[in-house]
């Protein structure tokens, strides 16, 4: 099989993170030295060029809805963007030096996995927030920037952020295990020790 390029992009350092849009229609590509671009998904051609983080920059994530996204940078910020007008709206303290990672609670109206049994009970209504990760320190921000809650911190520096399919809880991770955080509530869920370090976090299409 071979691949074939649509188009290609240069930034200004090496890419440090990327994420489509919810609608597919745009790429964000944030570079180290803190610069985001957002590219048109069909040519490449770059709808919005954003400062980013002036120290450097991690991480990335874009809103449900599409219409913000959050980036965290080495300057221990979030920041939140208007992808539609490209502007800053907010910025965020989390207290941390640097932030390393971002999730957006998915929205109520995302589809449930398909395990789930007709005449069960319904993932109840929910708004969006964002997990930031930040040393130990697990943050829910709000679409403001405002702090939601302050979760305990992690016994070690968290290496993953991973939200259930239907957002209900959202997975974190660090040396010695996982915990799953509800997501209403903000008390643990279930954990998941493990004797080693953990780099990544995915849950299966089911949520199983």
């Amino acid at each position: 099989m071979q691949l074939i390029k649509h188009w290609a992009a240069t930034l200004d350092d090496y890419a440090i993170d990327l994420a489509w849009s919810p609608d597919g229609t745009q790429l964000a590509a944030v570079s180290a030295a803190g610069p985001v671009s957002l590219f048109d998904a069909k040519d490449g051609a770059v709808r919005h060029a954003l400062p980013g983080h002036e120290d450097g920059a991690n991480c990335l994530a874009w809103h449900p809805a599409g219409e913000s996204l959050a980036t965290g940078g080495q300057d221990g910020l979030v920041k939140l963007w208007d992808t539609r007008t490209g502007q800053h709206v907010v910025s965020a303290e989390t207290g941390g030096a640097w932030v390393e990672h971002l999730g957006w609670r998915p929205l109520e109206n995302s589809p449930p996995p398909p395990s789930h049994i007709s005449g069960e009970a319904a993932p109840s209504p929910h708004t969006s927030w964002l997990a930031a990760a930040a040393g130990r320190q697990l943050l829910a921000l709000r679409a403001d920037g405002s702090v939601l809650h302050t979760f305990k911190p992690a016994p070690k520096s968290i290496s993953a952020v991973a939200w259930h399919p239907q957002g209900g809880c959202v997975a974190v991770s660090y040396f010695g295990g996982v915990c799953l955080w509800d997501a209403d509530d903000f008390v643990p869920q279930k954990e998941f020790p493990y004797n080693n370090g953990i780099q990544a976090l995915v849950w299966s299409p089911d949520a199983r």
